[in-house]
């Protein structure tokens, strides 16, 4: 569930990128139980950058008695281009950790 969970938020923030605005632990709609993240920060290559998704059961419901596991997150890393307009900004303005 995490990695189907990660996989569909990175597919949408790449989709969309929302002049790359970094998320920390949000409720994932439409699952409760889950939360998600997006860091990125840019490369040494200009117009490339690092992202990283995260996802993690925040608040297990009452049918997951058990301590959260590795099974219970997931993160996924991937390097993508910057879209055109964006690739003239420099990696000073694009760090972002």
């Amino acid at each position: 569930m995490a990695q189907m969970l990660c996989q569909t938020k990175l597919d949408e923030f790449l989709a969309n990128p929302q002049e790359f605005i970094e998320i920390n632990n949000e409720p994932f709609p439409g699952y409760e139980d889950w939360e998600y993240s997006i860091r990125w920060q840019a490369m040494e290559i200009p117009g490339l950058i690092q992202l990283r998704v995260s996802v993690r059961l925040a608040q297990p419901s009452a049918r997951l008695m058990a301590p959260t596991t590795p099974n219970q997150s997931f993160e996924l890393i991937r390097w993508a281009r910057l879209p055109e307009q964006e690739e003239n900004i420099s990696p000073d303005i694009l760090s972002r950790q």
